[in-house]
C-alpha cells in the first residue's frame, strides 16, 4: 500500500480559514470543513468530488429506507458487505449533510457500538 504526500501540494495557508457555522448545510457548490478542522480535513473537503459526495448520500439514504434505523457504524458495516468504497469519515460526514438537509433525524433509540459506547441510530425524515 502507497500513501500520497500532498505536503507539497497544498500548504495550510492556502485553506480558507473563514468561520463556517456547523447548522450551515453542506450542499453548496462544494464540501466545507470547520475552521477548527485539522488541515487533512479541509483538503479532503476539497477534493471530494460533487459525484462522490452525492453518491455517498444516496447509499446513506437507501441503506437507511431499507434498514434504518441504524447507527453510523452499522451503515458502515452495510458498506463494507456491499463492497463500497466509503470510509466512516465520508458515512459520517453524508449522514451529517442529510440531517442538515432535514432528511435523516435522530429515531430517539440508541444502540451500542462494536466498542460498547452508545450511539444515536438515525432514521429517514
Amino acid at each position: 500500500m502507497s500513501f500520497t504526500s500532498y505536503a507539497s501540494d497544498v500548504r495550510p495557508e492556502q485553506i480558507q480559514t473563514d468561520f463556517v457555522s456547523e447548522a450551515m448545510a453542506l450542499d453548496g457548490p462544494g464540501a466545507m470543513a470547520r475552521v477548527t478542522d485539522p488541515f487533512t480535513s479541509h483538503h479532503a473537503a476539497d477534493t471530494i468530488s460533487k459525484d462522490a459526495r452525492e453518491a455517498s448520500e444516496r447509499f446513506v439514504l437507501d441503506v437507511l429506507a431499507d434498514r434504518g434505523p441504524l447507527t453510523d457504524e452499522m451503515i458502515l458495516h452495510v458498506a463494507t458487505m456491499n463492497a463500497e468504497p466509503w470510509s466512516p469519515s465520508r458515512i459520517r460526514t453524508a449522514r451529517k449533510q442529510l440531517v442538515d438537509k432535514g432528511l435523516v433525524e435522530d429515531s430517539g433509540i440508541k444502540a451500542r457500538t462494536d466498542s460498547g459506547r452508545l450511539a444515536i441510530e438515525w432514521v429517514l425524515s
